[in-house]
């Protein structure tokens, strides 16, 4: 009989415990909630700010390998970043969106999204045009392309490792080792695994 009153007693403290987590899981969950959505009316009250001294992305036009070839994806990569030479780019990735409107303004909103769905169209195209590069064994051009994918903060792995193979392939070590700088400094979920992947070429 002692040993039933013991469970009933044991389980109704755990499902005091339970119910005890769960109150302050739903407090804190409506602590943030209504922390975000303060802020976020804040942010659509914020005046414009001047914008003209961010780090927009400047694409070097006159150090890309830009050439007329045969091979009409490569083409076609060219020709989109020919498109993007005139347009405002900014890599806005690690800024929420209330975050942009509560640092610039929220009339500056649009042209900030628009400059940074310019930037992840840019990264895209770098990576597709350097692994079409890679494919038609043109590795020198391909490591042009994609070192400047670096340079822009890219958060697509395959830049990484595709750039760290062309690198390990001409035995390069010094370059991968700021590579692996470079990708410590990602904004990706996979931003592991290229550091690891890295460190595997090191010890190759």
């Amino acid at each position: 009989m002692l040993i039933i009153i013991s469970i009933f007693f044991i389980l109704g403290f755990i499902s005091l415990l339970i119910r005890s987590s769960s109150s302050k899981t739903n407090k804190n969950r409506e602590n943030a909630a209504k922390t975000f959505w303060d802020k976020e009316r804040e942010s659509n009250f914020v005046r414009k700010k001047d914008i003209s001294n961010l780090p927009y992305i400047i694409i070097p036009m006159e150090s890309l390998p830009f050439q007329d070839t045969d091979n009409s994806d490569i083409n076609r990569y060219q020709e989109t970043i020919k498109r993007l030479a005139n347009r405002k780019m900014l890599n806005l990735s690690s800024q929420t969106n209330t975050d942009l409107k509560l640092a610039y303004g929220a009339a500056n909103f649009p042209f900030l999204m628009d400059c940074d769905n310019g930037y992840t169209e840019l990264i895209r195209t770098l990576q597709q045009w350097g692994k079409a590069l890679y494919n038609s064994n043109n590795l020198s051009d391909a490591r042009t392309v994609l070192e400047f994918a670096v340079v822009c903060k890219t958060d697509i792995a395959a830049s990484y490792t595709l750039l760290g193979d062309i690198y390990s392939s001409s035995s390069s070590t010094e370059q991968i080792k700021s590579l692996l700088e470079a990708a410590k400094l990602m904004n990706s979920p996979n931003k592991n695994n290229v550091i690891s992947y890295l460190k595997s070429l090191l010890c190759e």
